[in-house]
């Protein structure tokens, strides 16, 4: 009996050591030899947020006459990279000589829009459709360049019904500086 004993925990002890040799194979196989293969699935596998900004209503008075829509512009924008404190990258630079667009006036306020958080810098706003199809057919030219729309609130009548329908903005500088007096 004590024969047969030992003979089961022997069995035993090989069984759980062949079963952890198999896992530790399987780590290192994964792990090791096939590191690049999961890295690469790893990095395929990610979220990314991206915030959409709804369109806002239009509004119309009791007659059904439009007040206030939407018209939708469309911008030129870079990734935050574009711009560093060594300076600007080849696709800024290559954009601030095809479009002829003041160097130092667009630093600056790219530096601006930088500080604030921005993702994705405003090189050109409003951008006009030749300026467009300039960044769209040399996309491989401009790497991290993209035309994104926006919807931009226009109201028909100008002030004359602010005091009814209101306006969403960003605050200046100077309507900031007030409010913190």
């Amino acid at each position: 009996m004590a024969d047969n004993r030992r003979l089961q925990t022997r069995i035993l002890r090989l069984t759980v050591i062949l079963l952890f040799g198999l896992l530790a194979g399987d780590l290192f196989y994964m792990q090791i030899i096939r590191h690049d293969h999961y890295r690469g699935l790893s990095l395929k596998n990610r979220q990314v947020s991206v915030r959409v900004r709804a369109p806002r209503g239009r509004i119309l008075d009791r007659d059904g006459r439009i007040l206030a829509d939407n018209i939708y512009i469309a911008d030129i924008t870079l990734p935050r990279s574009a711009l560093t404190d060594a300076g600007c990258d080849s696709t800024l630079e290559r954009l601030i000589d095809w479009f002829d667009l003041p160097r130092e006036e667009l630093i600056a306020g790219l530096t601006r829009q930088r500080e604030r958080g921005r993702s994705r810098l405003t090189v050109v706003p409003n951008a006009s459709m030749p300026r467009i199809a300039a960044v769209e057919e040399r996309g491989r030219e401009l790497p991290g360049a993209m035309v994104e729309s926006r919807a931009r609130r226009r109201y028909l009548y100008g002030s004359l019904f602010a005091h009814i329908i209101g306006y969403v903005g960003e605050a200046t500088e100077q309507e900031i500086d007030a409010a913190g007096e």
